[in-house]
């Protein structure tokens, strides 16, 4: 058996140990709850984006009559300039409403990959998280066994010592009177 103050040094080990353990818990599910968090605000912001998305994508190209006509003098315009101005502001819109829904997808797509690895990483961390707490527990089983070990050592100490063989041969010595 070891003497008492290594098993009360393997006491403090393991306290300090278990406190240890306890920061890397605390820290593990902060840390989860932020990537948590940040995942929440991807989703909602791709849930705008889809939102925008629709509305980019609803857009239609609406030409009055006015915007046919000469800007100097307001009349018509000849046919051919009519449908020339007609295909460019058509074109022009296609390719700004294209754009945007690209921009808008790209977004989101990027958004996906990084709740994906947020994901990765919540995964990672669970998984340090659950051999934290397995430490955790192992080291408090391991203080109980330690403080019981002390525990029977200081007893059979203070019954093996040579002074209480003294006093009890002390006391047998003494004879009371009857």
């Amino acid at each position: 058996k070891m003497i008492i103050s290594q098993y009360e040094i393997m006491i403090e080990k393991l306290n300090y140990e278990i406190a240890e353990c306890r920061k890397d818990e605390i820290s593990s599910l902060a840390k989860i709850n932020e990537v948590k968090r940040q995942s929440q605000e991807i989703n909602e912001a791709n849930d705008k984006l889809r939102g925008e998305w629709s509305l980019a994508n609803a857009r239609q190209l609406i030409l009055d009559d006015n915007s046919l006509n000469c800007p100097t003098c307001h009349q018509a315009l000849p046919d051919e300039q009519r449908n020339n101005t007609v295909n460019k502001l058509t074109k022009n819109f296609n390719e700004s409403k294209q754009n945007e829904l690209n921009r808008i997808s790209e977004t989101g797509k990027l958004n996906k990959i990084e709740i994906e690895k947020n994901t990765v990483q919540i995964t990672e961390l669970n998984a340090k998280l659950d051999a934290v707490k397995h430490n955790i527990e192992q080291h408090q089983k391991d203080l109980i066994n330690t403080k019981k070990e002390l525990s029977e050592t200081k007893e059979m100490q203070i019954q093996s010592s040579p002074r209480i063989d003294e006093l009890k041969a002390a006391i047998a010595a003494i004879i009371i009177p009857t």
